[in-house]
């Protein structure tokens, strides 16, 4: 066993008793900001000189109409409608394998309820290994970031693919993660021109679904962010007060939206929404695609939700309605999490006996043509080790 346990122990032991008392100390700050958000927003344009002074980095959440203080109960469950879901998994290149590729798999579901039609399922793989694919740039080997902004985009294209099959039947179509594509951030030496194009593919298939009328949202489970933190934090302090001094206290950094209502918002309910303050979202409502989100409580063992939702779903209280419902019953089955995303996640993930797979098929065809390919010695020397070591904790 390569893993000293006698060394470790005594480390987890101090990691324990410092995660508790920090978070002791953060829950401590919640009850007052709890009091701030039941007093909602006294005035537009103070919380604009606010957010001024704030500075444009600040990554608070703005109010939409609906009051901040405001919780929402679940709306009555349509008889008849359609759950999409979609989620995406890849294998990036890999210098150590035969040949340089990267695979894209997409698995999704519909299920139409009161239709009495058992689910679909759906998967499909593509790989990628044209020069364009891997060097799309006069840069070097395409990156991470950027094969994760193609695969969401290959997501939401499976969710306006089956939208569009659901002609009139209400239709509420999910992805795990949020909506807005963080791309640009994540993927700082990648050309403009690329990021760009990611982004105009997405938000083209995001149209589509707006045009057929669908309920589209995207589903983030124990969420981190401190969006609505943020936003009380600017209307607890005086205007003069607000700084970047101010702003960076530590304990409210800590201090997540999920912490701040998971014992306050009653189960089934669903907070107001919210409008995250950021460049991209200004994108985005260019485009004439804002994102908005809430907060729900799924019933679970006061779980918390984070629930994005495009502009024309905000807009519309009938489809929010069915969002919100329609979340609510896709977690009866799986204990808090919705059923279409887990069982997508399912279709589209790639073991590693199936990368496997792929790579003793390539060595096969190359074989064929009569090119012997080899993997590197790395990973030749891995492989062995990796069938005899297991590691347990």
């Amino acid at each position: 066993m390569s893993l000293d346990l006698n060394q470790l122990i005594p480390q987890i032991r101090q990691m324990s008793k410092t995660i508790i008392d920090r978070s002791q100390t953060v829950e401590a700050r919640i009850p007052a900001l709890q009091a701030v958000m039941q007093q909602g927003v006294p005035d537009s344009e103070k919380l604009q000189k606010k957010k001024d002074r704030a500075g444009k980095n600040w990554g608070g959440a703005l109010p939409s109409e609906e009051p901040i203080q405001q919780f929402y109960p679940p709306p009555p469950t349509p008889e008849s409608y359609a759950v999409l879901g979609a989620d995406g998994s890849q294998i990036y290149p890999n210098r150590h394998s035969l040949a340089l590729y990267y695979l894209i798999n997409t698995g999704s579901i519909r299920i139409q309820y009161g239709s009495g039609n058992v689910p679909e399922i759906f998967s499909s793989p593509q790989v990628f290994y044209q020069e364009d694919d891997l060097y799309p740039d006069s840069g070097g080997q395409i990156d991470t970031a950027l094969i994760n902004g193609k695969r969401d985009v290959s997501e939401m294209e499976e969710l306006a693919r089956l939208a569009e099959l659901n002609h009139d039947t209400p239709t509420i179509a999910l992805l795990d993660n949020g909506l807005l594509l963080w791309i640009a951030a994540q993927s700082p030496n990648s050309s403009k021109r690329l990021v760009d194009q990611i982004v105009q593919r997405y938000q083209e298939q995001m149209l589509r679904l707006k045009q057929s009328g669908t309920a589209l949202a995207g589903v983030i489970d124990r969420p981190r962010s401190p969006n609505l933190v943020r936003l009380l934090q600017i209307l607890q302090l005086p205007l003069e007060a607000i700084s970047a001094e101010a702003l960076a206290d530590p304990d409210l950094q800590r201090l997540s939206d999920r912490l701040l209502l998971q014992n306050w918002l009653p189960e089934g309910f669903r907070t107001a929404r919210l409008v995250q303050s950021s460049s991209l979202n200004e994108d985005f409502s260019r485009a004439g695609l804002p994102i908005e989100f809430f907060y729900l409580n799924n019933g679970f063992e006061n779980q918390i939700l984070r629930v994005e939702v495009p502009g024309w779903v905000a807009a519309s209280k009938e489809l929010l309605d069915l969002v919100h419902a329609g979340i609510l019953q896709q977690c009866l089955s799986t204990g808090g999490f919705p059923y279409v995303l887990a069982r997508a996640h399912e279709l589209a993930v790639v073991t590693q006996p199936e990368q496997r797979i792929v790579e003793e098929t390539l060595a096969r065809e190359l074989l064929q043509h009569g090119f012997r390919g080899m993997i590197s010695r790395k990973q030749t020397t891995k492989q062995w080790l990796g069938g005899k070591k297991r590691h347990t904790l």
